[in-house]
C-alpha cells in the first residue's frame, strides 16, 4: 500500500461533510437493521419494516456514494467485521472437536452433496470423503477466521484479506442459503457401484425384492449400479458461532436468522472488497481508532456470550501485530509479521483446547451444571388451531379458534363447510439440554458373574433378584430357567432334574445407572467415547483415582460409546476393575471432549471435569471437593 499526506487522508475519510456521512451511515446501518426484522418471522405482522427498511437502506447508501462517504463507512464495516471474525473464530476454537463435529453433518452424503449433485447432475458427486478431514478443516477455518479479523483492523494486506473475506461469505451465505431451505420431507437419489460378486452387491439386489427405495439401474459388465432414495438431511444449527449461543441465550440462530446474519455481514464485507482498491496503508493512528473500536464490537460479543476472555485475546493479539510490525526489524517489520504472529498465538490456543479441554464449555455437561435441571428445562410448546369454515352460498370464509369452533358447532350447520385448518405455533417447542439420549445402561443378558461382583452394579441388582427353577436334561441337552412364580412341572417329563436357583428377573431388561448419576453425593465418571482409540497413557493415574474411589465408597464406573464385547476385552486386558455401561457415543462427545475424560459429579452438580493429559491426583482431588 502507498503512504498518503495527512491532509488528504483527512479529506479522503470524511468525504464532502463528515458529520452528514456519519449520519448516512447510522441510518445504512438503520436501514439494515429494519429489513433484518422485517423479514423475521416474529415480526411479520410489522408491515411497515421492510419497506421502510428499502427506502432508509439505498437512501442513505445513494446519499454515502454521492458526499464520498464510503471511505469512511469502510472503516466502520472493518472494524466491525474485524471485532465479529475475531469472537466468532475464537468461539469456534476454543472447542475444535465440536465444530469438526458440525463440518461432518454437512459432509454426510444428505446433507449437501445432493443439493450439488442436483445442480450440476454430477450423480458421483460426495462429501463424505472430507469426514476424516473434518478436524484439520475446523482448525484452519478457525485460524484464518480469527487472522483475517486481525489483517482488517490493522490493513494488513487489505486487498489479500478483501479476497479472502468475500470468498468465504459467499461461500457460507450459500451454505446457510441450502440449511434454510432445506426441507425434511425431501428425497434424493444415492447411486453407488459394486462388484458383482461382492457381499454388498448380493445384499441390495436381495433387498430389492421388499424395498420400493431401492433400484437395480444396471447388472453387467461384473459392476451392480444400485440407486437408493434417501430422505434429506437438514442441519438446523450452522454451527456459526459453536455452542456459544446455546450455551449462553438458550438457543442457536435458526436457519433463516444464520443466513440473514450472512448477508448483514456480507454487505459489510461487500464495502470493504469495493472499498480495497481505494484504501490506502493503515496510518498509526487509523490502527489505533480501528483498534479500538473493534474491541467494542469484541466487548459486545463477549458480554453476549458471556465469555470474556476474547477481550484478552483480541488486546494481545492487536497490539502484539502492531508492535512487532513496527519492532520486527527486516524480516517480521511488515503485514507478513503481524500476519505471523497472530496465526501462532491462534495455533497456540487451537493446540492447547485440543490437549485439554475448551477454555469455555457451553454444554449441558459444563463444570456448575445441574443434570436434574438440564434435563427438565425444555418448554412444551403451545399451539392454537385455526379452524376456517366456508359459506356454501356466499362463499364467506369464517376463522375460528379451537375455543370459538367447540362453541359454535358450526359442523351441525348445513350452511357451512370445511375449509381447511391450520396450526399457529404460539411458544415454541423446546428440547431439553438434556435428553433420554444421555441414560447409561447394561443390557442384564450381557452382565458376567464377574459385573455382578462389582459394587456399583451389585448395589443396582440387590432388589432385583428373583428365586427360579431350573430344569435340566441330558437327554435333550438343554437346561431351563424358570421364575418360581411362572413355574409349572407337567411341562417337563421324567428326564428333567430339578433345581434351585436365584437369578436375577428377566423382566428387569437393562440394568439403568442414570438414577445412581443423580442421586449419589459423589460419583466419578470415566467418559469415554470411542474406547479403541482413546488416549490410555494416563491409565494408571486412573486406576489409581478408581482404587482411591473405592476405599472410600464413592461410586466410579465407565460409560462407553463402545460395544459390550470391546469394554470386556479392554478391561481384562489391562486389569482395570471398574463398572461399564454403555451410551450414545454422539452423546458423550457432548460428556467430554476429552475420549476419555473424568467427572466428578455431586448430588446432580458436576463440580469437577477433566482431561487424561490433566488429571490430578485423589487427595488433591479430595482436598477440594471431598472434604
Amino acid at each position: 500500500m502507498r503512504l498518503r499526506p495527512n491532509k488528504s487522508a483527512k479529506l479522503l475519510i470524511e468525504g464532502r461533510s463528515l458529520p452528514v456521512n456519519i449520519g448516512l451511515i447510522l441510518l445504512n446501518i438503520l436501514g439494515l437493521v429494519f429489513l433484518a426484522m422485517g423479514y423475521h418471522p416474529a415480526h411479520e405482522s410489522t408491515q411497515w419494516l421492510i419497506p421502510t427498511g428499502y427506502i432508509v437502506f439505498i437512501g442513505s447508501f445513494a446519499g454515502l456514494f454521492a458526499l464520498k462517504g464510503l471511505y469512511l463507512m469502510s472503516y466502520v464495516a472493518r472494524a466491525f467485521v474485524g471485532g465479529l471474525f475475531i469472537v466468532s473464530g475464537l468461539v469456534k476454537a476454543n472447542d475444535p472437536k465440536g465444530f469438526a463435529y458440525k463440518l461432518e453433518e454437512y459432509f454426510e452424503d444428505g446433507a449437501l452433496a445432493y443439493r450439488v449433485r442436483d445442480l450440476l447432475g454430477w450423480d458421483s458427486f460426495t462429501l463424505e470423503g472430507f469426514i476424516e478431514y473434518a478436524l484439520i478443516l475446523s482448525v484452519i477455518i478457525c485460524v484464518v477466521e480469527i487472522v483475517l479479523g486481525i489483517m482488517v483492523i490493522l490493513g494488513a494486506r487489505i486487498k489479500l484479506a478483501a479476497w479472502l473475506l468475500l470468498g468465504m461469505m459467499l461461500f457460507f451465505t450459500a451454505l446457510t442459503w441450502h440449511t434454510k431451505e432445506c426441507n425434511p420431507a425431501d428425497t434424493f437419489t444415492k447411486k453407488m457401484e459394486f462388484a458383482t460378486d461382492s457381499p454388498q452387491a448380493i445384499d441390495y439386489i436381495a433387498k430389492t425384492e421388499t424395498r420400493e427405495d431401492l433400484t437395480i439401474l444396471s447388472n453387467k459388465n461384473g459392476k451392480v449400479v444400485v440407486a437408493e432414495t434417501r430422505t434429506v438431511q437438514c442441519v438446523t444449527d450452522c454451527g456459526c458461532f459453536g455452542d456459544a449461543l446455546k450455551g449462553s441465550v438458550g438457543r442457536s440462530l435458526t436457519p433463516q436468522e444464520s443466513f440473514w446474519k450472512d448477508i448483514v455481514v456480507g454487505y459489510f464485507v461487500l464495502i470493504i472488497f469495493i472499498m480495497q482498491f481505494s484504501l490506502l496503508k493503515n496510518t498509526k493512528r487509523d490502527s489505533i481508532v480501528l483498534s479500538v473500536t473493534a474491541m467494542a464490537v469484541v466487548v459486545f460479543f463477549s458480554w453476549v456470550f458471556g465469555w470474556y476472555f476474547p477481550i484478552l485475546f483480541a488486546f494481545i493479539t492487536l497490539l502484539g501485530s502492531m508492535w512487532i510490525r513496527r519492532s520486527g526489524g527486516k524480516y517480521l517489520g511488515n503485514d507478513w509479521g503481524a500476519i505471523l504472529f497472530s496465526t501462532v498465538i491462534t495455533v497456540i490456543l487451537v493446540i492447547y483446547v485440543l490437549l485439554y479441554l475448551p477454555l469455555k464449555d457451553y454444554r449441558p455437561y459444563a463444570v456448575g451444571s445441574n443434570l436434574i435441571e438440564k434435563m427438565n428445562d425444555g418448554i412444551d410448546g403451545v399451539v392454537e388451531n385455526t379452524f376456517d369454515y366456508k359459506n356454501v352460498t356466499t362463499g364467506e370464509i369464517k376463522k375460528m379458534t379451537n375455543e370459538e369452533y367447540m362453541t359454535s358447532k358450526i359442523w351441525e350447520d348445513q350452511n357451512w363447510a370445511f375449509d381447511t385448518m391450520t396450526a399457529n405455533v404460539i411458544v415454541e417447542p423446546l428440547l431439553p439440554s438434556i435428553t433420554e439420549q444421555f441414560g447409561p445402561t447394561l443390557d442384564v443378558s450381557q452382565l458376567s458373574e464377574y459385573d455382578k461382583q462389582l459394587p456399583v452394579i451389585a448395589e443396582l441388582l440387590k432388589d432385583s433378584y428373583i428365586k427360579a427353577v431350573v430344569m435340566t436334561s441330558d437327554v435333550y441337552g438343554i437346561s431351563d430357567t424358570i421364575p418360581e412364580t411362572e413355574f409349572f412341572a407337567e411341562e417337563y417329563d421324567s428326564t428333567f432334574v430339578q433345581s434351585s436357583a436365584v437369578v436375577i428377573d428377566p423382566e428387569l431388561g437393562e440394568v439403568k445407572v442414570i438414577d445412581l448419576i443423580l442421586n449419589a453425593p459423589s460419583i466419578f465418571i470415566l467418559s469415554v467415547e470411542d474406547i479403541k482409540n482413546a488416549d490410555w497413557s494416563s491409565l494408571d493415574e486412573i486406576k489409581k483415582i478408581a482404587e482411591k474411589a473405592k476405599e472410600n465408597n464413592i461410586p466410579f464406573i465407565m460409560i462407553c460409546g463402545s460395544v459390550k464385547s470391546e469394554i470386556d476385552e479392554f478391561r481384562k486386558t489391562n486389569a482395570f476393575d471398574v463398572a461399564a455401561f454403555t451410551n450414545d457415543r454422539i452423546e458423550l462427545k457432548a460428556v467430554c471432549r476429552s475420549n476419555p475424560g473424568l467427572l466428578l459429579i455431586q448430588n446432580a452438580v458436576v463440580k469437577a471435569k477433566y482431561p487424561h493429559r490433566g488429571l490430578p491426583s485423589f487427595e488433591t482431588i479430595k482436598k477440594n471437593y471431598l472434604k
